[in-house]
């Protein structure tokens, strides 16, 4: 049979750039998850050393878990990071909970009413050259 003769497919061209609607939101999303597990904000959570006595847990003290959480003899038995986590995950998980679904209704209702300003202000940042970088 005869190959018909049809339209070639459009391609459908990859949006490129960081959006910073998006980015926000992944923020705040990594924010409620910190804050539930190990009360802090994500900065924090990634760049501090963490204190001695302080209620947060940072990354760094997960990774080497020597100082502050074997130094409690009044804690019966060896309580690790993990303990803290949970203890923090029992206390903060229905605002966790709650953020984690909020948060991404939120952004959906927001981004469906503005779709005409973030449209716009898109095509003025592909006039200007730098929509292959940032986009709203």
């Amino acid at each position: 049979m005869v190959k018909r003769r049809s339209k070639p497919k459009k391609r459908v061209s990859r949006q490129k750039g960081f959006s910073v609607i998006n980015g926000a939101e992944t923020y705040l999303l990594m924010n409620v998850a910190t804050q539930t597990l190990f009360k802090t904000n994500p900065v924090q959570f990634l760049t501090s050393k963490g204190a001695q006595y302080s209620s947060y847990i940072t990354l760094q003290e997960i990774l080497k878990p020597a100082g502050r959480f074997y130094d409690k003899p009044d804690v019966a038995g060896v309580q690790g990071p993990g303990y803290y986590i949970m203890r923090n995950l029992k206390e903060n998980w229905v605002s966790g909970l709650s953020g984690m679904i909020l948060i991404p209704l939120a952004f959906r209702a927001g981004k469906s009413i503005s779709r005409p300003v973030i449209t716009r202000t898109n095509r003025l940042l592909g006039k200007a050259g730098v929509a292959n970088t940032v986009k709203l």
